[in-house]
């Protein structure tokens, strides 16, 4: 804001500045989330909602990219990553549930947050190491995401050519985002399954 003052014949300006980012970032927050939930209530394709949760996220936390990553039988795949390089989600697909690498594997396995701020120096990272590292990903976040029961069903991986040092706004964001990603999945098992029984015999189906 301009202010324009006159002193003693002389004239100058009040200038006041404010950093409108974290108010632009609220908005941004507020609007993709009313999108999300009209999203969910109106049953659009699970890779699509959780693609809206990926991009959520990923206005927030800009230098990164992300992942949400779920358990289809013995393997732990990214089913929503719109940003993530496509030669490395090809490696990602690759792996079986035991050969989960290290922050992920803590993540899914423990249920807990984990931050890896240099792959380099991370023991389980050798597979997937060099892939990581052609596209400048540096460090990782893995978050887990529940299910209403208290399983852990997948999680989202964040990938960033910086340092990651989660801070509590960070982790909140991620958990709201977890959250969200859950509610997403269990809506979707639901409307299959009330697809299902529309169209089949409960009894012999």
């Amino acid at each position: 804001k301009f202010r324009q003052l006159g002193v003693g014949g002389h004239a100058g300006y009040l200038v006041s500045i404010r950093d409108a980012t974290q108010d632009e970032l609220a908005k941004q927050l507020t609007h993709d989330r009313l999108e999300l939930i009209e999203s969910i209530a109106r049953g659009q394709p699970l890779e699509l909602v959780l693609s809206q949760v990926i991009s959520l996220l990923e206005h927030q936390l800009s230098d990164s990219c992300c992942a949400v990553m779920l358990r289809r039988g013995e393997r732990l795949i990214p089913v929503a990553a719109p940003r993530l390089p496509a030669a490395f989600r090809h490696c990602l697909q690759n792996l079986s549930i035991d050969g989960v690498v290290g922050a992920q594997a803590s993540a899914f396995f423990g249920g807990k947050p984990v931050s890896v701020p240099d792959i380099t120096q991370q023991q389980g990272w050798e597979s997937l190491r060099d892939a990581a590292l052609q596209h400048g990903i540096r460090s990782s976040l893995s978050f887990p995401i529940f299910s209403s029961e208290g399983r852990v069903v997948g999680m989202i991986a964040l990938y960033s050519t910086k340092p990651i040092e989660p801070k509590p706004a960070q982790l909140d964001l991620l958990q709201m985002a977890s959250r969200l990603a859950s509610v997403c999945i269990e809506q979707n098992e639901l409307n299959t399954q009330l697809a299902y029984r529309a169209h089949h015999d409960a009894l012999t189906g």
